[in-house]
């Protein structure tokens, strides 16, 4: 019986499908893989990228909480401060 790998796909924005789904990144997991992504965004951009490398992916719909300002501040005063 052959393993079959789950890969998961956190992808907060567009920004993530554009960098790895239409990439060629599913189209060698694609044969070996399952696809799973979770997004805060609908399903049709990713019916889209199903088409395009001819694939099924398990798509999970989430909420993502908004940062809290302080939050924000310390990230950015990291990426300030930081050699």
């Amino acid at each position: 019986m052959n393993k079959v790998n789950k890969i998961l796909f956190l992808v907060p924005d567009g920004v993530g499908i554009r960098n790895f789904l239409y990439s060629k990144v599913l189209y060698y997991l694609k044969e070996t893989s399952e696809i799973i992504i979770w997004s805060p965004l609908p399903k049709t951009p990713f019916s889209h990228v199903e088409e395009l490398h001819n694939i099924s992916i398990n798509y999970k719909s989430i909420k993502l909480d908004s940062e809290s300002f302080l939050g924000r501040f310390f990230l950015s005063a990291r990426a300030f401060f930081t050699d």
